[in-house]
């Protein structure tokens, strides 16, 4: 079984998307994308070999999570694009739960789970 584990900074910017609505319903659906990643990783399916059209692959074996996928009862096309950014350690089983952003904080949000991962002593990426 995967084991999720969250940082500070996911932690403090999961409260924020808490605050308004629309950024609720992002959360929502950004959570929802996360437990369906999850849950076919516990079925025993390796990280290269998954294909969402709402998984992502950014530098250093991040991933970006967006809100986009089968849940789809949230109405989101008129709410900006959510990000949420995750490390998968498939030697330990963990899922790092870096950060969570929008498309507009995308470049920072990256850079910044990268100096997460070099924290976590994650190197090679």
């Amino acid at each position: 079984m995967w084991k999720l584990i969250s940082t500070e900074k996911y932690e403090r910017r999961k409260k924020r998307f808490t605050k308004k609505k629309d950024e609720i319903e992002v959360l929502k659906a950004l959570l929802a994308n996360l437990k369906s990643l999850e849950n076919i990783l516990n079925y025993g399916k390796r990280i290269n070999e998954i294909k969402f059209g709402w998984l992502h692959k950014e530098t250093r074996g991040i991933l970006a999570i967006t809100e986009k996928g089968g849940h789809q009862e949230i109405k989101l096309s008129k709410i900006k694009a959510g990000r949420l950014y995750i490390y998968p350690d498939e030697e330990k089983k963990i899922l790092y739960l870096l950060t969570i952003g929008d498309k507009n904080s995308q470049e920072n949000d990256i850079k910044e789970c990268v100096s997460l991962l070099n924290k976590l002593g994650k190197k090679n990426g």
